[in-house]
Order: C-alpha cells, then structure tokens, then sequence
C-alpha cells in the first residue's frame, strides 16, 4: 500500500464542512480482502487496540470491532485507525469516509485533522500498523503510534490563549486561518483583524513596550497613583544586597525583562537572597528588587475597559508524610488526573527543573528532603499555571472598587487586554491593603477557561466579542460563482455595478487560480485576505474544489451558472453546485439557472432565499412567480423582466443592450443583475450602470444591427446612437414600464 497524494482541506470540501486531509490512496494487491479474508489480523489488530481502549472512544471503539469481525476492507479500515490513534492522542476528531474510485485499487480516504502534522502522522501510523499486522510482525505497539502523534499535536498546536480565540471565532461564525502556533487573522477582506496569543491587531505598540519593562509599568501605574510595591533596579550582587538592606526583609526578586527568568517571592532573609541569586539565570543583568507583600495572589482579566474573569492564584506545593522526598511527592502529584499536558486540564504539571530547585534552595532544601508529615512546602516561587500552581475562579466575587482598581491599572498602561496581578487579603472586600504586583502584555487566559475549582469563563468569547461586534463587523460580502465561460461577463458586470468610490470590489478569476500541491501550511491565496478588498466577486475552479474544498466558510450570495442539462452529468459537479448552495448564508441568496435539471434540488439544498434566472418563460419561472419568489426572465416581448411577490417590473428591453448577443451572455447578465439588486443595488440604478457598461465597457460592440438566434427567441443589438439616447435621455428611461404583466 502506497500514499499517491495529499490534499488538505482547510474550509468546507465535498467530503465534510470540517478541516480534513484527503490521502489518495493505492491500496494494491488488497482490492479484493476484507478482514475477514486475512489471516489472524483482525484478531492482532483488536489485541493492540484493546491495549489503548481507555483513551478511545468505547463507543467508536466497539463499532470498530463489530464491523472488523463482520469484514470490512482495508481503506476504511485505515479510516477508523486514524481516528482512533488521534482520539488516543487526546485529539478531539471524529468524522471520517472512504470513497472507492473508477480506478482499481485507489481509494480516497478522508478524515478530520486539528493540526496538520499530527493528522497526517496519524494516517501513516495505521498504514505502517496495519502492514506489519498483515506481514505477522510481532511487538506491534499501538502505543508508541499514538504518543507520537501526541508530540505532534502538542508541539504544533495552537497555544492554549489562541486556540480558545479560534474556537470563539468558529463558534460566531467568523472565518478563522491559523498563521502559526501563537497568531491567528480573523475576519476578511478590509475587515479582518490579528491576534497574537491575546495581543491583538488594536493594541498599541508602544502599550507592548511599557508592560514589557517591569520598571516602565510600575512608573505608569504610579503617575496615576495606584499602589505598587517599593522598589530598586539592581544590576550587581552589592547592589542586590545594599538594596535589601535599604528596603528590609522579606522580598521579592525578579528580572527586570520579563522574557527571562523566574519571580522569587517571600525572601526572608540573606542568606535566602544569596542562595536565589546564585542559582538565577546568569543572562539576567538586571533585577527588579521589591519589598514582599503578604496576602492572596489575584488575576484579573481586564478586555476593552472591563472585567471579564478573575482567579485566585495558588502556586504548586506539596504535603510531606515523613517519609517520601520532595521529588517523590511532586512525581505522585504530577499523576492528579487533573495535571497534564494536554489545553483542557486545569492544573499543568509541576517541572522538576532548575526554576524549582533555585526556589527550593532559599529556604535550604533540595529535591532529596524528606518534609515531615503535614508539612506542607512551596515548591515554586511563582503561582503560574503554566508551572504547576492551580486557579480558584473568583469573578462573582470581585468588590467594585478592586474592578475599578484593575480596569485604571490596564488603562494606564495603554492596553486593550491585560492581566493584572494584584496582592490582598480579601478580593470581596472594599479598597484596604492592597498591592498591585505586575500588569501583563498577553496575558495567558487558560486560567479562566479551565479553572480547578469553580466557574469556567469563557475569556476566548469576550476577546472575540471585543473585536467583532458581530459576524457582519468582521467579513466582508462574497459572491460566489460556479461555472461560466472563462471570459465571464457576470464577474466583469459585478464588478462594474458594486464597485464605487468607499468600496473596492476583488476579482478572482477561476482560470487564474493557483494550481499547485495543497500544502499543510499554507492558506488559500485568495482576495479575502487582501485588506484593501470591501467586497469579493470569487469564480469557482472545479479542480480547486475538488483538490482543496472552498476558500471561504459561507457566501452570502452563491451563483451557480455551471448548470446540467441531462441528468448523466450529476455525480461531482452537482456535489459540487450542492456544496457552494449550501454554505450560502441563510440571510443570503442563492442564483439558479431555471435550465437546470436539477433546480428542483438545489433549491431544496438551499437555506437561503432562491431567485431564478432565465432566457425565457417557462414552467420553472411559472412555479416561482406564482409562489412569490424573485426571478430574473426575458418574456416573449424581448424585455427583462424583474418579478418578486407576484409583481413584475419591466426592467429594459434586449434591444437596448449591444452585450446581449448570445444566449450564455444573457444567462450572465441576468445573474450579475440578480446578485446586485439582492445586495441592495436599485433597478433604477442598475439600469444606468448597465447602459454605461455598454458604453464603456464594450465600445468595439457598438455599431449596425446585427440578430443573433437561440431557440425561439431572437435578441437584436441596436445601433450605438440609441443606446446613447437611452443614457442621457432621463426622462425617456423613466418611461420605461415599471409594473405590469409579463403576458
């Protein structure tokens, strides 16, 4: 078995709406073998997967099984085993299928992936596991499978802050693309935004560098008179203890730089100074030296001027029981099922690394001390959950003036979100002993989705909130078009129509789309992501759809002018017609060709307003004019006629318009009409434009009468002087009929 090819649907493809690799696969001399015609492997296969069972599915798990032992063949097997080994892998994925081609032997197998790199592993895991079972290889560990592609996923992931951001923005409907591992663009065209972590395209830069300097945001917060601790900035060890000599005991140390080294607390003494110093990070050269505060250490999470969570922060410790060392009881603890690795634990894993024996030195112990029963140790200095401490959610309990307190602190600071850390006995009680200890630039938020004890918060919402006031505030319309002649007139008379002076109009044009392997990493180049774009005109290529999906979530209007006449040609392109009608926004509108045998269908598929479009009177325009619905036609007088509600307006009569020659230019014409008077474009002055684009846009067209034929209706283009006439004249082109009947 051979991989042949792999596609990486990022948006909604014709398999799922969900991110998902398509691997085409040459599956060999196993066309014809199910696992039931293999010896011993379905037996050898459950045996490993009976040995991971805990981390999978049991439900998915035993429908596996129940299929296994009935026969199923190798590429839906391989389907299944990727699932499974991700959902061992602590990865939340689920929906998968396998298609069998006209060619022998080639299957496409799709599943959903979360991250790129683990997915892909995932597939090539069971494809490496399901050999060796077939070829009787013996120690087949499926564990060592799925570990892998927990690596994978934990080193590629999105960080825990900007993976909660994405799913907020994919929960409110706002196209997300991930850029790497901390940034996300959300949004489109002229309307998208950044975020970094929870730094955000709106904060300032200059804001970034004053919370980044510890010394530069106590000097801020004190200008307006908020409290901060007593402080020096020291550079040498004489100076380290000259300015404890000055402040007095117990302290605080930590890095002037956030970006090194570790904060170390409660110093009660010299020789507690001396022995952090000496185990700090030799890059650092320049210290923060505070007085410590006592009292309870309290985050709060200030978004856009308010609070949106706070935490009581608890930082890791350990009880002795007299006879185990300190690493042994930090190993036992590390085995809470509430500690891991994984975004959705509340506690890390405390680290047995060189920050916590620097701490552990202060105060004289190692890893190798044995504390007394009930003796209950600190083990790091700072209450971060990324090293170990645990968040108690505290936001209910907040007293007004400790909000106010953090809301001016992240003011003053210039940032739009902060994390302010403030010391005090009691967080529910009014202004007293109060500290404010640090403000942080890109606070992480994990604390709050995921807090050890009490109400989650969902922190990720409130920045996407913050941002986007809704899904309109944060996408620019999109047009999209299946189909059309590569010189396609719609395109060019949107374009024409809908762009003005404050609106620039984007064109993608379906031949010069990229035609290149689908990568991993990289987005669909595409004008959404242009910021210069207010408005995107998309024409659909068939084979980007079918290699890569759509380059968009939704459309707000979808255009289909690739349509069938005989019902042998539906398969791929109507799954394709399917698909574009489909993901049109319900408050949108899709644009069918009344030609189409498959109307009837399509606009059953549709959750949004349908309008037809025609060339001529026919049953199909009859049912939409007697149900109410809007539709764009030519009657037998030569006229286009605009009806909605059982109401007819004569819009312009064929002859006026030199553009007319062909039946597919009418089609095109009418569906660019249809689309522009949706998106809120008046007949009066889509007539106008459309007499101007004659005379702009199509000068060499403009001369003698010419007849063009196409079943039973002729169109005529008319000579250029009265189709200038039509134009200056206003008051004959309000003569033109308004209502009345097409018959």
């Amino acid at each position: 078995m051979k991989i042949n090819r792999v596609n990486y649907y990022k948006g909604p493809s014709l398999y799922s709406f969900k991110p998902s690799i398509g691997i085409e696969l040459d599956i060999g001399d196993l066309e014809y073998q199910s696992s039931d015609t293999l010896p011993g492997f379905t037996e050898r296969l459950l045996a490993c997967l009976s040995h991971s069972e805990k981390d999978i599915s049991r439900k998915y798990q035993e429908k596996f099984s129940k299929r296994l032992k009935g026969g199923i063949l190798m590429g839906p097997i391989l389907e299944h085993l990727t699932i499974i080994i991700q959902q061992a892998a602590g990865i939340n994925v689920s929906s998968s299928k396998t298609i069998m081609t006209n060619t022998t032997g080639i299957y496409e197998v799709i599943f959903e992936y979360k991250e790129p790199h683990s997915g892909i592993y995932a597939f090539k895991a069971a494809l490496e596991l399901a050999d060796r079972l077939i070829n009787h290889q013996s120690a087949v560990e499926l564990k060592e499978y799925i570990n892998h592609t927990a690596r994978l996923y934990l080193t590629y992931k999105l960080n825990h802050s900007t993976e909660a951001i994405y799913n907020a923005a994919e929960h409110a409907f706002i196209p997300v693309n991930r850029m790497d591992s901390e940034m996300l663009r959300l949004g489109t065209g002229s309307k998208q935004k950044y975020v970094k972590g929870t730094i955000t395209s709106e904060t300032k830069y200059i804001s970034v560098e004053n919370a980044s300097n510890r010394q530069s945001t106590k000097e801020l917060l004190r200008l307006v008179q908020l409290p901060v601790p007593d402080g020096l900035i020291v550079h040498t060890i004489e100076e380290i203890f000259s300015g404890a000599d000055y402040l007095g005991f117990p302290l605080v140390i930590k890095p002037l730089e956030r970006r090194l080294g570790k904060t170390i607390t409660n110093i009660k003494n010299r020789q507690e100074l001396f022995n952090v110093v000496n185990c700090q990070d030799p890059r650092i050269k320049t210290y923060l030296l505070e007085r410590h505060y006592t009292g309870n250490d309290f985050r709060l999470l200030i978004i856009d001027g308010k609070m949106a969570a706070a935490s009581h922060r608890v930082a890791p410790y350990i009880i002795g029981n007299g006879k185990d060392t300190i690493q042994q009881l930090i190993e036992e603890e590390n085995k809470n099922p509430l500690r891991g690795e994984g975004l959705y634990k509340p506690m890390s894993k405390i680290p047995l690394d060189h920050s916590m024996t620097c701490f552990l030195e202060k105060s004289e112990l190692s890893l190798q001390s044995v504390p007394s029963n009930g003796q209950v140790i600190q083990v790091m200095g700072d209450v971060h959950i990324e090293t170990g401490g645990h968040a108690v959610d505290v936001t209910d309990q907040v007293h007004p003036s400790i909000e106010k307190l953090g809301i001016t602190a992240a003011k003053a600071v210039g940032l739009d979100i902060a994390g302010v850390d403030i010391i005090c006995q009691d967080i529910s009680a009014p202004l007293g002993e109060i500290i404010i200890s640090d403000v942080h630039v890109n606070p992480n938020i994990r604390m709050h989705h995921y807090p050890a004890e009490g109400k989650p918060r969902d922190a990720g919402k409130a920045i996407i909130d913050y941002l986007f006031t809704n899904r309109e505030d944060a996408v620019i319309p999109v047009i999209a078009m299946i189909g059309g002649s590569s010189d396609n007139l719609t395109t060019k008379l949107l374009k024409y129509i809908l762009e003005k002076g404050d609106v620039k109009v984007g064109v993608m044009f379906k031949d010069r789309l990229f035609d290149r392997e689908p990568q991993p990493d990289q987005d669909l180049v595409s004008i959404l992501t242009n910021p210069f774009v207010d408005l995107a005109v998309i024409e659909l290529n068939s084979k980007t759809i079918i290699d890569e999906g759509l380059p968009f979530c939704s459309c707000d209007i979808g255009i289909i002018s690739m349509y069938s006449t005989i019902e042998t040609q539906k398969n791929e392109d109507v799954r394709m017609k399917s698909l574009v009608v489909e993901k049109v926004i319900e408050t949108g509108t899709c644009i069918l060709n009344a030609n189409d045998v498959y109307i009837e269908e399509l606009s059953q598929t549709a959750k949004a307003e349908v309008i037809v479009i025609s060339t001529e009177e026919n049953s199909v325009i009859d049912r939409a004019i007697s149900s109410g619905r809007a539709a764009w036609f030519i009657d037998k007088e030569g006229w286009i006629i605009y009806t909605k509600e059982r109401t007819h307006r004569r819009f312009l009569p064929l002859q006026a318009l030199p553009i007319a020659a062909s039946k597919q230019t009418v089609e095109q014409m009418l569906q660019a009409l249809a689309a522009a008077h949706f998106h809120g474009i008046s007949l009066e002055e889509l007539r106008g434009k459309l007499l101007r684009f004659n005379q702009k846009e199509s000068p060499s067209q403009l001369g003698n009468s010419t007849t063009k034929h196409y079943k039973e209706s002729t169109v005529y283009t008319s000579k250029a002087k009265s189709i200038y006439k039509l134009v200056e004249n206003s008051k004959e082109l309000q003569e033109i009929p308004q209502a009345g009947s097409s018959k």
